[in-house]
């Protein structure tokens, strides 16, 4: 992270690979990796950082759950390699390559990596309910 005012760079340590950081309007930074080991969106939190630099605080990161009860939110869910399950979601092994936010509605949308001319998008209420 840079602070143009002390002209100082301080690393900042993520807890998932990265690649194609985009900014969204509420001054997070969203990340892919495109890399399936990873299977996770990260995002950085600027603001929260510049008041508190706490960096763990500051970030997060969700795995691709597929809604696969069709109830439009995250609920328990099976791991990749489990059969689906009706009453509960799924989660999926993909990278996610391209993370770009998308101002209108707040979606961040990107290409599903493994799954070839398939996009993805995720939605969401808060950073901690994601949905592919």
């Amino acid at each position: 992270m840079y602070d143009p005012k002390t002209k100082k760079a301080t690393p900042i340590d993520l807890c998932f690979s990265t690649h194609h950081l985009q900014l969204d309007k509420n001054d997070v930074l969203w990340f892919s990796s495109g890399n399936t080991n990873d299977d996770v969106v990260g995002w950085f939190d600027v603001k929260k950082w510049d008041a508190t630099h706490d960096e763990a605080a500051s970030q997060g990161w969700a795995p691709f759950i597929v809604d696969a009860n069709g109830n439009g939110k995250v609920d328990e869910y099976v791991g990749p390699n489990d059969p689906v399950d009706p009453k509960k979601d799924k989660h999926v092994k993909v990278g996610f390559y391209g993370a770009s936010p998308n101002p209108a509605d707040g979606s961040v949308l990107g290409v599903l990596s493994r799954i070839p001319r398939r996009r993805g998008s995720l939605r969401s209420q808060d950073q901690a309910d994601r949905v592919l």
